[in-house]
């Protein structure tokens, strides 16, 4: 059974982002989490909250209402050097208006 992602709540970050001619804007969500390394692979197979296409949950920052875009996650990065027995995941998260 993975452990608990635990996020680095002080290291939320969003930026806008446009497809110039793509005829979309959105905004970026960026999440930074810390897990067991063997339990990368785990979060990423089970369809759970680090699943491609996975939408933000609330407690990560997402969108509480039906009246907003749910950011989809679109990246999950794994930044921390090989000799941590801990993963440090980049997650990037986006939330498109289409225009």
């Amino acid at each position: 059974m993975a452990q608990a992602l635990k996020e680095i709540e002080n290291r939320r970050t969003r930026y806008r982002v446009t497809d110039p001619g793509g005829g979309w804007d959105g905004v970026a969500y960026v999440r930074y989490f810390t897990c067991a390394k063997g339990d990368v692979a785990a979060y990423r197979a089970s369809g759970a909250e680090l699943a491609d296409g996975a939408v933000l949950p609330v407690k990560w920052g997402g969108v509480a209402t039906s009246y907003g875009y749910d950011p989809r996650l679109q990246e999950v990065i794994d930044e921390q050097p090989e000799v941590s027995a801990m993963a440090l995941l980049r997650t990037v998260w986006i939330s498109i208006n289409v225009v």
